[in-house]
């Protein structure tokens, strides 16, 4: 979900566009910041460590411990 959300904010530019918003900068800085997070996300250390601490925040949920 929060993946989804940030790749949502890469609708900016076309909303900005049809809003007539000139200022490109801040649309860029929106745009750019999403896609660090993104990325971060992806990372495994990062991915283990949310799995950890932040479980809802991980990729997916932990395996079930074998029976």
């Amino acid at each position: 979900m929060f993946a989804g959300t940030v790749g949502a904010v890469s609708l900016i530019p076309t909303v900005a566009v049809t809003a007539g918003i000139d200022t490109v900068p801040a649309v860029a800085q929106a745009v750019v910041v999403a896609g660090a997070i993104t990325r971060v996300l992806a990372l495994p250390g990062v991915d283990a460590w949310l799995r950890q601490f932040v479980p809802w925040l991980a990729a997916a949920p932990a395996a079930e411990a074998p029976r």
